[in-house]
């Protein structure tokens, strides 16, 4: 049962605190069997932290939230109850749904660009490839995880790339642009490296 609230809690709750005081603190959840057992732990455990639940405003309307809560004692030890605080969501809740359509987004232009996009780590090693990078090089996104440049850029062409991409992790340019010839799969380079 609610003993006194603050008035962020009335605002949250759009209740005053007369009428939020002796009521059960779940039944001001949307799932009150998940609030009352997050403070059941905390009076297990002694204290819950960042519990995800919903807190139901009187409107109607829910705001997520991270729960946390801690017994507090008398000077003997006896358990006189839970003080609870909770921290509002919402804005984090919204940063990661906009962030989660950014990523969308993004991999949808990387999976369906016209050119031919890789994502390397700066030893070489392929991350990422997209099909059009497949079809262009004849090798499948698994089989180039085991290649490197050197295994699909065209010989008289892979110095200037190393070159260009070493200037590029130093620093000492943001961008490069070079035509290079890639050699597929069916014509793997049998010359020497």
């Amino acid at each position: 049962m609610i003993t006194d609230v603050n008035n962020a809690a009335e605002q949250a709750c759009g209740r005053p605190r007369a009428d939020l005081i002796g009521t059960e603190l779940s039944a001001h959840f949307i799932e009150p069997a998940l609030s009352r057992q997050a403070y059941q732990d905390a009076f297990r455990d002694g204290s819950v932290r960042d519990c995800a639940l919903e807190l139901r405003h009187h409107d109607g309307h829910t705001t997520p939230v991270a729960f946390n809560a801690s017994v507090y004692r008398d000077p003997g030890g006896r358990v006189l109850g839970v003080f609870a605080a909770m921290r509002d969501l919402t804005h984090i809740k919204r940063a990661e749904s906009v962030l989660r359509e950014s990523e969308e987004r993004l991999r949808a232009l990387f999976d369906n660009a016209p050119v031919g996009i890789d994502h390397r780590t700066p030893s070489g090693e392929f991350v990422r490839v997209n099909p059009r990078f497949c079809q262009l090089t004849g090798y499948a996104a698994d089989e180039l995880g085991s290649l490197g440049p050197r295994d699909l850029i065209h010989p008289d062409d892979l110095g200037a790339d190393l070159a260009n991409t070493r200037r590029l992790l130093a620093g000492e340019i943001d961008t490069y642009t070079m035509e290079k010839r890639y050699l597929r799969k069916a014509a793997a380079w049998s010359g020497p490296r």
